[in-house]
């Protein structure tokens, strides 16, 4: 059952951590389209 247990709380870090990242992409990604020269290309991760 312990294992469970971390198994869900990791899962659970992991996929939070997605969600922001994904985020975080998506909003340099609008940024950048609507105001190109406030984010330069170095900013935006290549995916």
């Amino acid at each position: 059952k312990s294992s469970l247990y971390f198994f869900y709380k990791y899962f659970n870090i992991f996929y939070e951590l997605y969600i922001y990242y994904t985020y975080i992409i998506k909003t340099k990604e609008f940024l950048a389209l609507k105001c190109p020269s406030l984010l330069g290309d170095n900013l935006i991760p290549k995916i």
